[in-house]
């Protein structure tokens, strides 16, 4: 009798992976976890692992071929973000699995040209545009607060809430990069709308609320599922 083993690869092995590890087992999914920590705390629930970068994700591939498991991974997963997205899409693309396309991953980290392709497909979003440092001086302080952000980068990184030209001028010296881009700061709830394309249809399948900690930055505290 042939037994017939579908693989999970997790992109990241920490602590923070471990939900996800933990369901695939009990999915009865076999796992092969990939951290640069020999020691991170999600290989002991996986059934094979490779230590590596998760930046390195041609390494990673080649890896996985030796492994010879090329036809049965069913997935590859991540619950981290940045680079760990495009690891997994460059994964995806190499054994034909669905996943955005590697060529777009950097389209949405750059956060500007996210924003036109946005508004280019009627998608609404805040009142924005990019600043430069040069041009600090001519910024119309009747636009604070304002949320200020980097061209490019992921999740909430360097993303900061600013009420004053003082607070902007001090966000814009500690920079290392030329512009920033400016959002008009809109107050209310934030809510999480998960879900998956298929055959350009969105399908949602879970909303949560977002409890985060007080401004600037607004840290996740907490989600809550209805």
């Amino acid at each position: 009798m042939v037994i017939w083993v579908m693989y999970i690869v997790s992109v990241g092995a920490g602590k923070n992976q471990i939900p996800l590890i933990k369901a695939c087992k009990e999915l009865g999914l076999t796992t092969i976890g990939i951290d640069k920590n020999p020691l991170a705390e999600g290989f002991q629930f996986c059934d094979l692992k490779i230590i590596e970068s998760i930046y390195n994700y041609h390494e990673i591939f080649l890896q996985l071929k030796e492994l010879l498991v090329f036809d049965d991974i069913a997935a590859v997963v991540t619950r981290s973000y940045g680079q760990a997205i495009k690891t997994v899409a460059y994964l995806c693309q190499q054994f034909k699995l669905p996943n955005i396309d590697f060529l777009n991953v950097d389209t949405l980290i750059d956060k500007s040209t996210f924003r036109t392709i946005s508004l280019q497909h009627d998608i609404p979003m805040p009142q924005g545009n990019i600043l430069y440092k040069k041009d600090v001086h001519k910024f119309n302080t009747k636009s604070f607060p304002c949320i200020i952000k980097p061209p490019r980068g992921h999740a909430k990184e360097s993303v900061k809430l600013v009420d004053s030209y003082q607070e902007l001028r001090s966000y814009m010296k500690a920079i290392k990069h030329d512009s920033v881009l400016i959002e008009e700061y809109i107050d209310g709830d934030e809510i999480i709308v998960i879900g998956f394309v298929h055959n350009r249809t969105f399908y949602i399948f879970d909303i949560s609320d977002k409890i985060l900690n007080a401004k600037p930055y607004f840290v996740d505290r907490m989600h809550i599922l209805p």
